[in-house]
């Protein structure tokens, strides 16, 4: 059950034969997005991100922060690369909560949760997000470390999800460039 990298979720999804709906909430450049949709048997991938500047100036830079500019150059990059799929990837630009009321319990075999990290958001994310996962399904999400300056909302919103709901938590490796993620299987 234990995987070592994150792009090895996809041989964990065959395995475990969820080739149904899929979806990453927080997509920013759709660079994971692609590894998933090029290598996963899925009937459909979801990329949900709303794709906004949302102005905080203590933000780390990446590719998930930007002017609105960038963001809306961002969102348009990442609709004509998956173009190419059709049908099989949907790009909503929403807020995670937003997209969440637009799925039926029950709907996903795999939650990738990589959006905004701060405790609040994460838990709110898992919250709102596990109800749409399948018994049997997988919800993951990256990111999983005690973050720089005390930013460990990731860990703390995951590690108390879990221990509430007597959820089996794995952690994968990481390196520097792709820190571990978190994943655990809805029993029930």
């Amino acid at each position: 059950m234990q995987i070592q990298m994150r792009n090895d979720f996809v041989k964990l999804l065959k395995d475990k034969q969820l080739n149904g709906f899929w979806a990453e909430i927080g997509v920013a450049s759709g660079s994971y997005s692609e590894h998933l949709i090029r290598n996963g048997l899925l009937e459909k991938l979801y990329l949900i991100d709303p794709w906004k500047d949302y102005g905080d100036p203590n933000a780390e830079r990446g590719d998930c922060y930007g002017t609105q500019l960038e963001q809306d150059e961002r969102y348009n990059s990442v609709v004509r690369r998956f173009n190419a799929y059709g049908d099989r990837v949907s790009v909503l630009r929403k807020e995670s909560l937003e997209a969440a009321n637009d799925f039926e319990d029950g709907y996903f075999d795999f939650i990738y949760i990589d959006a905004n990290h701060s405790y609040d958001f994460v838990k709110a994310d898992i919250n709102a997000w596990y109800p749409k996962l399948n018994v049997n399904g997988i919800l993951a999400g990256h990111d999983y470390l005690v973050g720089r300056h005390g930013r460990d909302g990731v860990k703390k919103a995951v590690d108390e999800f879990c221990f509430k709901n007597n959820n089996k938590l794995y952690i994968t490796g990481g390196t520097k460039r792709c820190p571990p993620s978190w994943y655990f299987i809805k029993e029930s």
